[in-house]
């Protein structure tokens, strides 16, 4: 069960990145003033319009399938992220780290992590255990989660909107920036017409510094059932197997 061991270490760089992510979030509470920190020529609004078409576009995001490929800076050597996002209940999510790629997929109650190279193979979880091994990713697997987060950051701030060409769409985006403890950050989001995430991006300075940022470089709306079929042999794990990296 060596390879399934190495499959399910897989996972270091993503959640270290993530937990960056998670830190910039957990440490930064936006400022009333808007700051700095977004796209440069942004209006900055703490309407209730521009609140609402944030929060509606977020809300879309939790019901339209897409095939996202992003291009990933944060720490570690992952360098493209594939996104297959068929809400509610399948998500499957292609790492791209060294040259290898590696696959993480959930179709309801079916689980499973599957390493690249030689060898290859797929190792079927027990259903919890994908939300376990990626407890940072729930913004991207969980439908709601992302619109839940962004309200909680936006809460009685100004908004910068801007409107950019991502992947070739055409794009919102909306952008805060605060400090609290000595810990300052800028959050943006970016999405297309339908709420196809088109931009994620969160950057950290002071005590703790750094930025986790998705940016799409393609997207499709076709999602079928076969994009949640293992890509290679599965390999159950023996009974009390440890599932955690």
């Amino acid at each position: 069960m060596a390879r399934a061991r190495s499959m399910l270490a897989l996972i270091t760089p993503v959640l270290a990145g993530l937990l960056l992510f998670s830190a910039c979030g957990g440490k930064t509470t936006p400022s009333s003033s808007g700051g700095g920190g977004s796209p440069a020529g942004g209006e900055s609004s703490g309407s209730n319009d521009v609140a609402n078409q944030l929060e509606s576009l977020s809300g879309d995001w939790a019901k339209t399938p897409a095939k996202i490929s992003y291009d990933y800076t944060g720490a570690g050597n992952l360098s493209q992220l594939t996104l297959f996002w068929k809400p509610p209940s399948a998500w499957r999510m292609d790492f791209t780290e060294n040259g290898q790629v590696n696959t993480f997929i959930v179709d309801g109650s079916k689980s499973y992590v599957c390493g690249g190279g030689a060898g290859s193979a797929c190792i079927a979880l027990p259903p919890s255990s994908a939300g376990a091994s990626l407890p940072f990713l729930g913004l991207f697997t969980q439908p709601g989660a992302l619109k839940t987060e962004i309200a909680a950051r936006i809460a009685g701030v100004d908004l910068k909107t801007s409107n950019e060409t991502i992947a070739g769409l055409d794009a919102t985006c909306f952008s805060v920036t605060g400090t609290a403890s000595g810990q300052s950050g800028t959050s943006e989001w970016c999405f297309g017409k339908n709420g196809v995430l088109l931009r994620l991006d969160e950057t950290a300075t002071g005590s703790t510094s750094g930025e986790f940022k998705l940016e799409a470089t393609s997207v499709s709306t076709n999602v079928s059932s076969a994009d949640f079929t293992p890509p290679y042999p599965v390999q159950q794990l023996p009974s009390g197997f440890p599932t955690s990296p």
